[in-house]
């Protein structure tokens, strides 16, 4: 059985995609976008999932319970942070 990858400890608090107000910005890699983070804009939670839109309009959804940390004026995915990856 393969582990899923849990968040490294952060000095930064852990916050859930639960708990953000529509309109909050997230960074994150995307399936169409590995190398550069795109701008994925917060709407509202639906069920155990998210609606949030990227700048051109596109659909994302993500997990409700998905751990993230604040960054300046934005949130970031907390396994998804450079400064994790070394």
């Amino acid at each position: 059985m393969v582990k899923s990858k849990e968040p490294e400890p952060t000095k930064t608090p852990i916050v859930y995609l639960h708990q953000l107000k529509k309109g909050d910005k997230i960074h994150a890699h995307t399936n169409r976008s590995q190398k550069v983070k795109e701008v994925i804009t917060f709407d509202h939670v639906d069920g155990m999932y998210s609606y949030n839109t990227l700048p051109d309009g596109e659909v994302v959804h993500l997990g409700v319970m998905c751990p993230l940390v604040k960054v300046d004026d934005h949130y970031e995915i907390a396994f998804d942070r450079e400064e994790d990856a070394s």
